[in-house]
């Protein structure tokens, strides 16, 4: 699963830039994080349930800064695995993407779109000071539908043995504000046939999830492989904030 970090404009700059632009192509790529990296790296890894959704632009200071949409969302707290908030019962997370304000939305490939209600397992790091505050980006967003566990795909979540997080079928259509069911059918008009996982792997539900994370972070910090992390901080809707302009350098020119 690889993303290029440029890609994050595409969608804003196909409607505002010329044909005499292109976004940096040389840009870092996003690479599968394991079971293991996700709860070693959370600064806050929780079960929440989204409150409030709102949406900002960043301020501009200079020639080195970009006004670019960002989504504020506010999660309600229900279960906190890693790490600690001294900001209470909710906290606020920061992701690059929204409604411009302008007749515009920039959609970023990569970072999870919420809807109020949604209840998810997230492993949180560099909140406020990345485009997306979680580990490996839309890797460390669980979906918990129905008591159920997906990723934001919409695909069901198994365990292996060896504790990585691997996924079935897509078994939910996150364009459905319900999540229903996929309902798919082979050229023969049957029901296709789910995968099973690997041997040895398990299907938990969101009871289950939280207790496999329990059971990753423990053995981790007996082993002496779990950091102390970072005091988790919330996005603050009431400040102003800045992001780096992003890169982009001419295209070639058709002689």
């Amino acid at each position: 699963m690889r993303f290029p970090s440029t890609s994050i404009y595409l969608a804003l700059a196909a409607t505002c830039a010329t044909a005499a632009i292109s976004l940096d192509a040389d840009a870092t790529v996003l690479r599968r994080v394991s079971g293991s990296e996700r709860v070693q790296r959370a600064e806050l890894i929780a079960q929440a349930v989204v409150v409030d959704i709102q949406h900002r632009n960043s301020s501009v200071r200079g020639s080195q800064d970009a006004e670019m949409p960002h989504t504020f969302v506010t999660f309600s707290l229900e279960h906190v695995l890693k790490g600690t908030s001294k900001q209470g019962a909710n906290i606020t997370l920061r992701f690059l993407g929204g409604p411009t304000g302008k007749g515009l939305t920039l959609v970023v490939g990569g970072i999870p779109r919420f809807r109020l209600g949604d209840r998810d397992l997230l492993f949180v790091e560099r909140n406020g000071e990345s485009d997306c505050p979680l580990v490996g980006w839309e890797q460390s967003r669980f979906r918990i539908v129905r008591g159920q566990v997906f990723n934001d795909l919409g695909q069901e979540v198994w365990v292996s043995p060896q504790g990585d997080f691997l996924f079935g079928d897509q078994l939910i259509d996150v364009r459905d504000p319900h999540y229903r069911p996929v309902v798919g059918e082979s050229a023969d008009g049957r029901q296709p046939q789910r995968r099973s996982p690997p041997q040895g792997s398990v299907i938990p539900n969101a009871i289950g999830m939280r207790a496999i994370v329990r059971h990753m972070r423990d053995n981790m910090a007996k082993a002496g492989n779990l950091p102390v992390p970072n005091a988790f901080k919330t996005a603050r809707l009431d400040l102003p904030f800045h992001v780096p302009a992003p890169r982009v350098k001419r295209a070639p020119r058709n002689n």
